[in-house]
């Protein structure tokens, strides 16, 4: 599980920089922990928006937001997966297959996973997750922060301990960890950021200065450096239970402290227009990553088509629509949902 096969790349580079692109589903992990951090974030702020009312109009108010962002472009890509690319399920098992997909189950059985756009397994951890904060989230912002660490990372570590005694494949055990539990650490980190933002000693360490900025950059590619070192001095990943157990936790600490540099980094004027791009690619990412996988599976029927002009073509294709999609279909149900809430 630590080549990259999917287009059979084999000239892909083995070693330097670019080997960590070998590692890509790394960037999920990634996306877990920004993910609990800025939805946490968004808690945040709701419930104080919210506190003079009730509990259960933050939860209305979470629930919209989150099923508007969510779930129409994932249902779109879905339908277009279905029809275009493998409409070979129509007939295969297509009631539970819908069912599944509907309500965010597919990561729970293998067969189901990835059959409907592979990609769309890492949202169904993403809205277990949000029910966790749906019913439990003005509890979890009254717990202690060390209480919450001990919580998430515990519960991270026996799932996936106990699903290495039970789970002898490398496919079985990545299939069975992406259970919520098995990757609750992940979100836990994220969440447990958006608290301390909201800290005395959280304007502390995410303020702007040329220390914090030095010592959560050095953190982090310290920490990184020895999460890739760890896998990739294991010949099997998935053969060891003490990688397997705890450097999920270790690598989610990395991109936690990532998370600090680029809050602490606080871009602005000209260097902010000049990136402009990356965070208009930022508004455009979730679009990027549904569409990329039905793109894929598209080129992949033409054959004879060189590897690098694939990739070229896969970038392109998959931010074009993903830019059409945000600016004609996503965005405008988003802002028809926040217009009918605040009619409210």
């Amino acid at each position: 599980m630590t080549g990259d096969t999917t287009n059979k790349w084999l000239e892909f580079p083995t070693s330097g920089l670019l080997l960590w692109f070998r590692a890509g589903w790394m960037a999920v992990d990634l996306f877990f922990v920004i993910s609990g951090f800025v939805v946490g974030l968004a808690i945040f702020y709701d419930i104080n928006s919210t506190v003079k009312t009730s509990e259960n109009k933050f939860r209305k108010k979470f629930f919209i937001n989150r099923f508007a962002r969510i779930f129409p472009l994932y249902l779109l890509t879905l339908s277009i997966s279905l029809i275009f690319v493998n409409p070979n399920l129509i007939f295969d098992h297509l009631p539970k297959n819908i069912f599944l997909h509907i309500f965010f189950l597919q990561n729970l059985f293998l067969e189901y996973r990835d059959s409907l756009n592979g990609v769309t397994w890492s949202l169904a951890p993403e809205v277990q997750f949000y029910l966790i904060l749906l019913f439990f989230a003005p509890l979890l912002l009254r717990v202690k922060i060390s209480i919450l660490l001990i919580v998430f990372i515990g519960v991270a570590w026996f799932f996936r301990a106990e699903l290495f005694s039970q789970f002898t494949t490398a496919i079985t055990l990545w299939s069975a960890s992406t259970n919520i539990f098995g990757v609750v650490d992940e979100f836990g980190i994220g969440f447990i950021l958006s608290r301390i933002y909201f800290t005395p000693w959280g304007e502390r360490l995410f303020k702007s200065n040329p220390f914090n900025l030095t010592l959560w950059l050095s953190l982090t590619l310290i920490v990184g450096y020895i999460c890739q070192s760890i896998y990739w001095s294991i010949p099997d990943y998935y053969g060891s239970i003490s990688p397997y157990t705890f450097l999920k936790t270790l690598l989610a600490i990395s991109f936690g402290l990532l998370i600090l540099f680029f809050c602490s980094l606080q871009v602005s004027g000209v260097y902010r227009v000049a990136l402009s791009p990356f965070y208009y690619l930022g508004t455009i990412s979730y679009g990027i990553y549904l569409w990329h996988m039905p793109i894929l599976a598209s080129i992949n029927r033409v054959v004879g088509v060189p590897p690098t002009y694939q990739l070229a073509t896969l970038l392109i294709t998959s931010i074009l629509a993903a830019s059409i999609s945000w600016h004609f279909f996503e965005k405008p149900i988003i802002d028809k949902c926040r217009k009918l809430q605040s009619s409210h």
